[in-house]
Formats: structure tokens, sequence, C-alpha cells
């Protein structure tokens, strides 16, 4: 077994239509394998196989495809870092990750020389690049051990870094087998992808279109105004966007005049959509738009739950049900069995409030989200909050402790907790509350800057609030639940 398949399989079937596009041009399937074939060759020279990690720091582009089947095929592991990182950030994970290689775009290559430069044991560097020429094609994968690692993926947790979440052969198979319509030869048309490539939602939106063989629109950078111009030219049938997309699209003065009318499926995830948001949107888009919800996460590979056109439908006409549905994640996926469980880990009851618990085998045990929420009596979850404290931006997930340690460091700063604010275009954006030291002055906007020139610009926080005190418990421990609604303000602070 090999997820190297899931581009093999279409390329056999209809090795002449079309895979990728982008501002440079197409590529069939065939063109895509033949570089995908000179990558891996490449790879294999420098003594790469299984056992090896290339890590990269690259918008979606062909040239990541192929990175990332090049991969696959010789039976090393793929590690997609966030290019937003800032050196500091940089060196923590590539640190851990210890990786083989790293390729990077050269927009990014100051911040990974500047991150290279300061580690011990530093990885070759190699700059992005479409191969000069095509090597012989179809290419024999390397068969792998089921449960390899095949993708590592970073997501912010409890410890301040981002955390590797393995993501196996086998894993993401069966979810390709779950979640996409397998190649059969015929046209698929084409989706428009402009989530990024280090985030779940863009991977397993790549990897179900290429399975699939649709031609996969590749927008590097996400613009409304890009996005409508891509959608409206390329005659794209699906599309998928996360929550704050969504509204930036709504939002841009050329919605009103972009023909939409191809557009059949626009899926979206990732993030919390709030209501006003997708209301607005199925009342806006053509009526022949159809939309799909989606609900997962890093550790699960993609989509566990959804929410589907039917559902958006029904509140399209109105029906109060489906209205009150527009809130929920959907219902799971067959082949997924869900449940919400009490503190003990056994499941409770239609209307009970507790944790979401995923699995995908009756035999295995049941894998805790870290997502609180309940189901109602027509088998919809509904999330109500997160057991943990951290913050979705945009899609992307957020550690309070790593950019707590950054404005921690500010030499006006006695005591600092960061918390996400419901944002209706962001999901939630970051917000610090700050505890000055002694007499020192601190200004709002000096301690915003300071978060940013150590952070990537999505983890600064966008609020600061200078606070008397922060709410603790009698253990000392802060109650970020509290920092709204009991902090007492020392200044109103201010949003950048």
């Amino acid at each position: 077994m090999n997820l190297f398949d899931a581009l093999l399989i279409p390329a056999e079937l209809m090795p002449d239509a079309p895979a990728l596009a982008d501002a440079d041009g197409t590529l069939t399937y065939a063109e895509l394998g033949g570089g995908v074939a000179a990558v891996a060759a490449g790879l294999t020279e420098r003594g790469l196989g299984p056992g090896a990690t290339v890590a990269t720091m690259q918008a979606f582009s062909p040239d990541f495809v192929a990175l990332l089947f090049a991969t696959l095929a010789i039976g090393a592991r793929i590690a997609p870092l966030n290019a937003r990182m800032k050196a500091d950030e940089l060196v923590a994970v590539v640190e851990r990750l210890a990786p083989d290689l790293l390729v990077v775009d050269e927009r990014y290559a100051g911040v990974a020389d500047d991150a290279v430069d300061r580690l011990a044991a530093p990885p070759e560097v190699l700059p992005a690049g479409r191969p000069r020429a095509a090597a012989e094609w179809p290419l024999e994968p390397v068969e792998v051990d089921p449960d390899a690692d095949a993708i590592l993926l970073h997501t912010s947790g409890t410890t301040g870094l981002p955390k590797p979440v393995r993501l196996s052969h086998l894993g993401l198979m069966s979810t390709l087998l779950r979640t996409a319509n397998p190649p059969d030869g015929t046209p698929r048309g084409a989706t428009v992808l402009a989530a990024p490539d280090h985030h779940v939602a863009g991977l397993s939106g790549l990897l179900n279109n290429i399975f699939g063989g649709r031609r996969v629109e590749l927008l590097p950078a996400f613009t409304a105004a890009d996005w409508l111009r891509r959608v409206e030219g390329s005659g794209a049938e699906h599309a998928f966007v996360v929550p704050t997309m969504l509204h930036r699209i709504l939002d841009d003065p050329g919605f009103a005049e972009t023909d939409l009318g191809s557009l059949r499926v626009l899926a979206y995830g990732a993030a919390p959509m709030p209501a006003r948001v997708i209301k607005e949107a199925l009342e806006r888009f053509p009526a022949t738009t159809g939309f799909v919800g989606s609900y997962g996460q890093t550790e699960t590979g993609g989509t566990v739950c959804v929410l589907g056109v039917e559902d958006h439908e029904a509140a399209r006409r109105g029906d109060p049900e489906g209205l009150a549905r527009l809130a929920s994640i959907g219902r799971p996926l067959e082949g997924t069995e869900l449940a919400i469980v009490d503190e003990a880990g056994q499941p409770v009851g239609p209307g009970v409030d507790g944790e979401i618990a995923v699995r995908f085998d009756p035999a295995e045990p049941w894998r805790a989200t870290g997502d609180l929420g309940r189901v109602d009596s027509g088998g919809y979850v509904f999330l109500s909050s997160r057991r943990d404290d951290l913050i979705i931006r945009g899609g992307e997930n957020i550690d309070p402790a790593e950019v707590e340690a950054v404005l921690d460091s500010h030499p006006a700063v006695a005591e600092v907790a960061v918390v996400g604010l419901p944002d209706d275009e962001w999901g939630q954006v970051v917000a610090a509350f700050v505890v000055r030291r002694g007499d020192a002055e601190l200004d709002p906007d000096d301690l915003i800057a300071h978060g940013k020139r150590s952070l990537a610009s999505f983890k600064a926080p966008s609020e600061v609030r200078i606070v008397a005190a922060l709410p603790r418990t009698a253990l000392g421990k802060v109650r970020r639940r509290d920092l709204t609604a009991s902090t007492t303000l020392e200044s109103p602070g201010r949003i950048s």
C-alpha cells in the first residue's frame, strides 16, 4: 500500500485529462506524473527513501504537488510547514522534526536561512522548483507498511509549540475511500482550491480531488477578488472555503457582477461557520449552488461530519428545522461512529452535553476530540465549545500559551492571558489581557508590534486590553473564560 495510489490510479485511467491549473498553465495527469517521477529521482539521488522526512515551506503550486507525491512514491514522509512562521518558530519546529531535507519557496528563503543558521544539526536546504525534464512514467512506488507515516501536519496544542500529527498511508487512503468518488475515467469537472497546503483541509481537498479525477485550480494566495475571477474564468463546479474566506467573498465589491453559475457545490469547514454568514450566502449565491459544511480534525485525517446540500436547501426554503440545523456540523459520515461522552468516557443520550468522540472501527476505542457538544434526536451534532483553550482564527489553530510566552517577554508586562474573542469575519480573533509591570508605561500598539516581530501575523494579538488583575482560581490558575466577563479594565485597549 502507498498513498501515492491517489495519483497513480486516476493517471492510469485518464492520462490526458487536466489535473492541475495555475497562472502558468495546465498540466495533464500524465504531465504531472512525469514531473513527480523527476522529483522522485532527484530525492533518491540524495539518498532519501523509506523513513526519511522531507519538510517544505511552499504555497500550493504544481511544484508542491509534485514534491508531495514524489516523497510518497519513495516511501518517505512529507511535512508541509506553515510558511507564515517566523524564524524563532521555525527553529523550534525543525529542531523537533529533524527533517533530512527542507524545500523552500524563494519568498520564504530569508526566514528559512535565518532559522537554519541557528540549528546545531541543520537539514539540507533546497529551493523549490519545477523539474526541468520529466522522467519515466508511470512510476512504481515503494511498498510501505500501511501504518507508516505518509504526512506530518503541525497543529497547535497545549504545550506552546505546534505539535506534529502523524497521518498514515492506511488512514489517509481509508479517508479517501470514505469521502471521495473513486475515478472511473469520466470527466469530473474542476475545483478551486485556496486552502493552505499545511492545513488538513487543504491537503485533504487536494487528495480527494486528484483521486477523483478532477482538475484542481490552485490559488496559492487567497483574495476574494482572485477567487471570484478564478471560479468565473475556469467554470469550476466545486470549491472549498473556510468561513473567513466566504465572509470576504460576500463582502467583495465584485461579487454581484461575477457569474458564479457554474458552481454546483461550495464546501466549507476548518472553523465554525457564523450563522449570519451562511444565511447570507444562501440568499446571495445562485440557487443552483449547493452548500456542504464539513467538520474534522487534523488527527482524523479529514472529514468526520457533513451538513449536506439537502440540509442547506431546507434552510434556504425557510424550513424552521433546516434553519436551526445550520448551527450544527451535520451528521457523521458513513463508516464513522460518533458519540457524546461524559467525563468517564461513557456515551450519553441525545440532547446531553459532553465531549465529542469518534472512531472508524467498532473494535477501536473512542477517540476524544477535545470539542464539546451534543447530538439532537435526528443525529445532528452541535458544537458548544472546546475543552482546551485553543483559538481558531480563520481556520488556523493558535495556542494561547505560545502567544503569552512572546508577550510576557515585553519589559512592561507583568502578567498576560490570551483568549479568542468571537468575530464574524475570522471566527475568533486573538485578544491579550495584560497587567502592566509596576508603573511602567504600556502602549497596546507597542505590544501588538512586539508580538508581530516574533509570531506569524495570524497569531499576534489583534486586541490588547490592559487590566488591573487577571481572574484566578484558588490554586492560582487563570480563569480564561472569566476574562471578558469579570476582569476590571484599567484601560479599554484597542483593536489594530
